[in-house]
């Protein structure tokens, strides 16, 4: 079934509403609590930044900062908030619409983190043979 110009129009503008709003990791954690931010993000609120402190200095990079469509730095915290959700099986879709950042951004953020992890928290395996 086709859309008419109407519909079409009409979601547009939803979109451009939406993408309008700039996303606030301080009042989105706000409205959380302790249970649903665990449910989230798989971690206490207590544990999320404490990883976050160890991470940061990793995830604040200078020669391609991650930029949210207005054109705002994204916040550490968020960065790694993003990566949570995905990591917890959270649609790339939901994350974008919910973070106000575009789909390869998700992704961006996701290995920024990835790699922070990996820095900070170094696995060696032994090799014994």
């Amino acid at each position: 079934m086709l859309c008419s110009p109407l519909t079409l129009a009409t979601g547009r503008a939803r979109r451009a509403k939406s993408s309008a709003t700039e996303f606030d990791w301080a009042a989105h954690v706000a409205r959380l609590t302790a249970a649903e931010f665990k449910l989230r993000y798989r971690l206490t609120a207590e544990a999320f930044y404490r990883l976050l402190a160890r991470i940061k200095p990793h995830l604040c990079v200078s020669e391609k900062q991650a930029l949210c469509s207005k054109g705002t730095l994204i916040e550490p915290a968020t960065k790694l908030a993003m990566s949570l959700r995905f990591l917890a099986g959270g649609a790339v879709l939901d994350i974008k619409l919910i973070y106000h950042v575009s789909k390869s951004m998700v992704f961006h953020c996701l290995w920024l983190v990835v790699d922070a992890i990996n820095l900070t928290y170094p696995i060696e395996f032994p090799i014994d043979d």
